[in-house]
């Protein structure tokens, strides 16, 4: 069975060039205007989205976060323990096996580092930032204007 993760490469609305590529469940906080490297020009990416209107994602606020993180940590470790079984029997460990061990490391303990954000609030804290920092961009009517402008749904109080 291959896992694979959708990416949706997509392109300029206005010169078709080659934008930046996200992942099709990425969730991101910012301005959801964004500039064309090739051409210049303004579009909307629908993966940002303004904290202050939209909200935040169900999994940055909710105990699925950890959940989630948990199962991953789980994931990684049950790997790690059939790759040290594996390694045992074999006698060696070849370099294809060293690098899925080292891949299994890296996202065990990013796991962990995202479920203590979330666990000891400052997850929560780093989302409170993200809020008042859009709150800051659609205080500024032009912005929020041109978010509008570029088919953003803008609550008529910032307008």
């Amino acid at each position: 069975m291959k896992i694979t993760i959708p990416i949706r490469t997509s392109s300029c609305p206005h010169c078709g060039g080659p934008l930046t590529p996200h992942a099709d469940d990425d969730y991101l906080y910012g301005s959801p205007i964004q500039t064309c490297p090739k051409c210049g020009k303004q579009y909307l990416d629908k993966h940002y989205h303004e904290a202050e209107i939209d909200g935040f994602h169900e999994t940055d606020v909710s105990n699925k976060a950890v959940g989630k993180e948990v199962l991953i940590f789980g994931a990684c470790a049950l790997v790690l323990g059939l790759l040290n079984v594996l390694s045992f029997f074999t006698g060696r460990i070849r370099p294809a096996l060293l690098l899925f061990f080292i891949l299994a490391v890296v996202v065990l303990f990013s796991s962990l580092k995202k479920a203590a954000k979330v666990v000891t609030g400052v997850r929560k804290k780093e989302l409170e930032k993200e809020r008042r920092a859009s709150a800051e961009r659609l205080a500024n009517r032009d912005y929020a204007r041109t978010l509008k402008e570029l088919g953003y749904t803008v609550p008529e109080k910032y307008l």
